[in-house]
């Protein structure tokens, strides 16, 4: 149990470390303001929606930045096995930054930062507004049905 311990320990450490290196690090130092675990809630298709956003940054050129933190273990050759492991949060994301942009009224940023990989994987505005558009239901139904995203 004790070397459990030692080896989980070791591994948040180098985690932390290497997270401290990152770019959405140095990011969220250099903000003119940071939002962690954001609670939000809005509406869309008639449906009240509402989450809790890993991290919100205002930075100084008065962009702003959406983050979402992923722990997952992804496979495959990256950069671009993060970038299609990413496309399963589109819609996720897509929400995040909907719901800031009509509180702050500026398009947000969107990034998936993979902990494990120590990567960040920018979600373009048209990949989340797409998953946006098909529909929350349509997104609901694949994943009762097909165990999916459509």
């Amino acid at each position: 149990e004790s070397a459990a311990c030692d080896k989980a320990a070791t591994e948040a450490l180098k985690l932390l470390t290497r997270f401290t290196d990152s770019s959405i690090y140095r990011m969220a130092n250099e903000a003119e303001a940071r939002y962690r675990e954001l609670p939000f809630i809005y509406e869309r298709e008639g449906s009240i929606i509402h989450g809790v956003i890993d991290l919100v940054l205002r930075l100084p050129d008065d962009r702003w930045l959406v983050c979402d933190y992923k722990t997952s273990y992804v496979t495959g050759a990256k950069p671009q096995a993060l970038r299609d492991h990413a496309r399963r949060y589109h819609l996720q994301v897509g929400i995040y930054a909907e719901a800031l942009e009509r509180q702050v009224g500026v398009v947000p940023e969107v990034k998936l930062y993979y902990v494990r990989d120590s990567e960040a994987v920018t979600v373009a505005e048209a990949d989340w507004r797409q998953a946006l558009e098909r529909g929350l239901a349509a997104h609901i139904n694949a994943l009762v049905v097909d165990g999916g995203a459509p």
